[in-house]
């Protein structure tokens, strides 16, 4: 009898493991940057270098209807579930973003338990969080590393998966060209928040399911 057992044991055993590794609903995180560009400033046009993200953590936020139902399942999320202070959402944490690069490109993939709805996306979660910013004015060099003071939760319609609905892309752009808008002239730390302010405010996502 017990040596019966085993099999039936190590079948369920391996079944567990298959649902925490191998989630059947899982939503994908991509970003749509744009090329590096010319900016102008204050003081003349900056040609772009770099233009980075810091994001730390991006956060899949449940609607507050549902997020406290749903607890119970975050055991199915493994490693790829992490959550900041006073939230229960679903996380993974990402190095660097180019936001100056050409290329969209997929930057996370965080399993979804059934049923949950999504109603926000958390883009730079966590301390450290901002945006580097660097180039060129008259040939000069200059460069931004400023953290956000607001991590920027960007809103979506709500977002439930299932009834064979089981992937949801994320699709994230930067909108680079708006990070030098109205900055402010002189002061460098006013310039630096309002670089970081931009940055938040031109982060859009859409959403897109099947």
């Amino acid at each position: 009898m017990r040596a019966a057992l085993i099999p039936t044991l190590i079948l369920l055993t391996g079944l567990a493991g298959c649902v925490e590794q191998e989630p059947g609903l899982t939503v994908i995180v991509r970003v749509d940057p744009e090329p590096a560009t010319t900016l102008p400033l204050p003081d003349g046009p900056l040609t772009v270098e770099r233009a980075r993200l810091f994001p730390g953590l991006i956060e899949l936020v449940p609607c507050e209807t549902t997020a406290a139902r749903f607890t119970p399942w975050r055991w199915l999320i493994g490693s790829a579930q992490a959550h900041g202070e006073g939230s229960s959402a679903f996380s993974a944490a990402l190095d660097p973003i180019d936001a100056g690069d050409d290329t969209d490109r997929e930057i996370a993939r965080i399993p979804l338990p059934p049923g949950v709805s999504i109603c926000a996306l958390h883009f730079g979660a966590g301390a450290g969080t901002g945006v580097g910013l660097a180039g060129r004015v008259d040939g000069a060099p200059r460069e931004w590393l400023v953290e956000f003071e607001t991590a920027p939760r960007l809103p979506l319609r709500p977002l439930t998966l299932g009834d064979g609905q089981t992937i949801a892309t994320l699709t994230v752009r930067f909108a680079l060209r708006d990070w030098a808008a109205d900055l402010p002239d002189g002061d460098d730390a006013a310039v630096s928040r309002a670089i970081a302010a931009n940055a938040a405010a031109a982060l859009t996502v859409q959403t897109a399911a099947r």
